[in-house]
């Protein structure tokens, strides 16, 4: 199985014989608000009101200190998982309109 780090801007990674795998998960940093798709299923939304999200929702909370640097792992099923190309899409969102800072990291693990 191929992960690559999403910082390197590679939404798409390569993975084979899925069915031998026991756990996923994510490692995600975020600032302020993030939802995340894996292969179109949404497997993890922080900071943010459930429903539609549009270019026009702000996040509920900003991220400060040790949040914005610390990892959140986060279980994801591995039968999301499809054997050949897969696809880990996020949206981050600020949580104000002039908001300073935006930033995200993620990293997919699996284990068999």
């Amino acid at each position: 199985l191929l992960v690559p780090r999403l910082s390197e801007g590679q939404p798409t990674f390569t993975a084979a014989d899925v069915v031998s795998l026991t756990g996923a998960e994510l490692a995600v940093v975020r600032d302020d608000g993030a939802a995340m798709y894996l292969n179109g299923t949404e497997v993890w939304r922080s900071h943010l009101p459930a429903g539609p999200l549009t270019a026009d929702t702000y996040a509920s909370a900003g991220v400060w200190g040790a949040d914005e640097r610390e990892p959140t792992v986060v279980p994801v099923d591995p039968a999301l998982l499809n054997d050949g190309t897969n696809t880990l899409a996020v949206e981050v969102h600020n949580n104000t309109r002039n908001g300073g800072d935006l930033s995200f990291d993620a990293e997919l693990t699996v284990t068999r």
